[in-house]
Order: C-alpha cells, then sequence, then structure tokens
C-alpha cells in the first residue's frame, strides 16, 4: 500500500528564486492567472463581480487571440482503401494551410479581468509581469506600456504583480527591493500604492482595488504561489545546488545559502 505523503513546501517565505528561471516562469504565470481567477477570487466577489483571465495589455485588442489558419479546400470524398489493407480511420473533412505564428506571438499571455455583474464594466485588470514586459526596447513592452497609459485614464483600477528580480521595472521610481505589487486605483491618479518586499518576505496579502463599498478584498497571491508550488513538486524538482538565475546580489546569496541550509537541501 502507497502511503501519500504531503509536498513539502518552499525552502523560502515567500518567493522562491529558482522559479523565477525563463524556463519556468511562462508556466508559472499562466497558473498564477488560472489559480487567482479560477479558485481564489470568484469565492470572495461573486455574485456582485465576474472574474476572467483574458489577453493580456500587452496584447494587441484588435488581433484575434486564435491560431491564424486558412481554409484552402473542400474535400471530394476519396477511395476507400481495398478490404484488410489497414484499420479504418475517417476521412479529414478540409485541406488547411496553418500558419506558424511570429516570434512575438509566441509567448502570448492573460491578465485578470475583473467585470461589475449585470453591467459587465470593467472595473480592475490584474497583469502578472512577464519577461517581455521587463525587456527595454521590446515591442510587447512598447504595447504593454501604451496600453497601460490608456487603461489608467479610462477609470479602471490596475494591479500589477512583478515577482521577477531581472529586467527593467515598468515603473522606474521604486522602492529598492526585488518584488513588487503596484496597486494604481483610478480615483487616486496620478498616485498609486506600492508594496515591496525581498526575499526574506512572504507575498504580502494586497487589497484590491473595486468599486465601493466592497473594498475588503485581499488579494492573496502567496496562497495562490504556495498551491502552484507544491503542485509542481519544484521542491523536488529545483537543482537547489547551483545558483539561480537571474543573477543575485552579494545579500541575496547569502540569504539563499543560509535558507538552503537551514532547510537541508545545501550543505
Amino acid at each position: 500500500m502507497t502511503v501519500k505523503t504531503e509536498v513539502p513546501y518552499s525552502p523560502f517565505p515567500g518567493m522562491d528564486p529558482y522559479t523565477e528561471a525563463r524556463s519556468l516562469w511562462k508556466g508559472i504565470h499562466t497558473q498564477l492567472i488560472g489559480e487567482l481567477s479560477t479558485h481564489q477570487l470568484p469565492p470572495l466577489l461573486a455574485p456582485a463581480y465576474f472574474v476572467d483571465a483574458e489577453p493580456s495589455l500587452q496584447i494587441h485588442s484588435q488581433r484575434d487571440i486564435y491560431p491564424d489558419i486558412q481554409i484552402m479546400t473542400t474535400l471530394s470524398p476519396s477511395p476507400s482503401l481495398a478490404a484488410g489493407s489497414g484499420l479504418a480511420v475517417a476521412e479529414p473533412t478540409a485541406t488547411i494551410l496553418t500558419f506558424p505564428e511570429d516570434d512575438e506571438d509566441e509567448e502570448e499571455e492573460s491578465a485578470i479581468f475583473i467585470r461589475q455583474a449585470g453591467s459587465e464594466k470593467l472595473v480592475t485588470v490584474i497583469e502578472i509581469i512577464s519577461y517581455s514586459n521587463k525587456t527595454a526596447g521590446s515591442e510587447k513592452r512598447a504595447r504593454y506600456l501604451l496600453k497601460r497609459r490608456e487603461l489608467l485614464s479610462s477609470g479602471v483600477h490596475l494591479v500589477e504583480v512583478d515577482l521577477l528580480r531581472w529586467g527593467r521595472r515598468v515603473v522606474s521610481v521604486l522602492p529598492h527591493q526585488p518584488y513588487h505589487i503596484l496597486v494604481s486605483r483610478a480615483d487616486e491618479q496620478p498616485h498609486s500604492n506600492v508594496w515591496s518586499f525581498s526575499l526574506a518576505d512572504a507575498i504580502p496579502d494586497t487589497p484590491l482595488p473595486l468599486t465601493a463599498p466592497d473594498e475588503h478584498v485581499p488579494l492573496r497571491l502567496q496562497a495562490a504561489y504556495t498551491t502552484i508550488y507544491q503542485a509542481r513538486g519544484f521542491r523536488y524538482r529545483l537543482d537547489y545546488q547551483k545558483e539561480p538565475e537571474p543573477p543575485l546580489t552579494e545579500a541575496q546569496r547569502a540569504f539563499i545559502q543560509t535558507q538552503l541550509a537551514a532547510a537541508g537541501v545545501r550543505s
């Protein structure tokens, strides 16, 4: 009989820096959006609000988010194979050309859109910042910043979650910490509140801006992140003997060594 054991937590109190690797972050980004929009937020917001995962601000609004295909011909029935020559399969309905998406579209991402029930009025957008958002000079960053400006002037609240140490910040004037959650309320523009934290801190529960009087809903990012960390078995999969990417400061390197030694995963 197999005994089910509990999957261990991360050796770190908040962000595990090893999960910031480019090879992992796209999947974590997608799962954070899914966990928040499907499990965490709906029970807190229903029935006053709907929560959806939709294309990120970095995606062209007029662009179809599905792969481009073109139907070229409709097939006429093909002659049947001789009896016994092979297993029967269904005939295709049409022949199509499927064009590969260009490089800019390969990392298409989602964000969380919160709408008021009944009117479907967009109230809040939650963006999990990606590597492309933080790549200086990239088209995706430029598109994101443009749509961001439009959103902030449209009366919609914006929450930006930056859990990546690497890259150029979306907002340049921020406290000297590796991680940030920026809450931009439409009724407080141009001022925004920032929650900044380090590797030694848990991801803080920040207030989710909504429509008054519904102003007491927390955004529990740490709970969502921990769920994903455990579901993907990162404690067993990550190589804690190596240094994580992106590069570390000396203080971060020392803290990581202390944490991993205390957890018994590095000597």
